[in-house]
Formats: structure tokens, C-alpha cells, sequence
């Protein structure tokens, strides 16, 4: 997804965990009370029915690039093996995990 300055894209949940990486510009991502500032390298990963929204400040580049992958488990392997993505959240991991690359 490509963001123009301003741009936003309103509270919303999915019904999968999701990993979201920005690979140029600047974007504001939050969820709940947690807003991130995202660049270049910050892949988040959420678990599923998180309300979350991404905002493009005004003063970002013109490019602002945002990579979802919807970790929905069901792809399978050249063997036809159904792999096993996420098992059932386990209720200490956090909500939202922030990766640094």
C-alpha cells in the first residue's frame, strides 16, 4: 500500500494475525494507546481483532510504503504439508510485537 501525506487509513481489525513492514517513507501506526513510527526496517506483528489504524504525517515523502501479510495459515508446501502458522494465542505473548530490522 502506497500512503500520500495526510492520508490515513481509519481504525479497522483483522481477522488474522498480520505483519505490516514499511519499506520507504514514514508512517504512524497505533494500536490502542501504542502508536509506532515506522521507517524503513520496522516489521510489527499483531495478533488477530486488534483495532489499529495507520496515519502518513503531512510532512512525510511523497512515497510512504506499507507491506501486509495476512498470516492466515492456509498456503501449502511443495509436499502439500498444511504448515502450521500460529497456534492458538497464548495470552502472555503481547498483542503487538515491534521488530527492528
Amino acid at each position: 500500500m502506497n500512503f500520500a501525506p495526510g492520508q490515513c487509513l481509519d481504525d479497522h481489525k483483522a481477522a488474522h494475525p498480520i505483519l505490516v513492514q514499511c519499506t520507504q517513507g514514514r508512517l504512524l501506526f497505533t494500536c490502542g494507546d501504542d502508536v509506532v513510527e515506522m521507517g524503513p526496517g520496522v516489521v510489527l506483528h499483531l495478533t488477530s481483532h486488534l483495532t489499529h489504524r495507520v496515519d502518513c504525517p503531512a510532512d512525510a515523502p511523497e512515497k510512504n510504503v506499507l507491506i501486509l501479510t495476512m498470516l492466515t495459515g492456509n498456503v501449502t508446501s511443495d509436499h502439500g504439508c498444511l504448515p502450521r502458522i500460529f497456534s492458538r494465542r497464548d495470552e502472555r505473548r503481547p498483542a503487538l510485537t515491534t521488530v527492528h530490522a
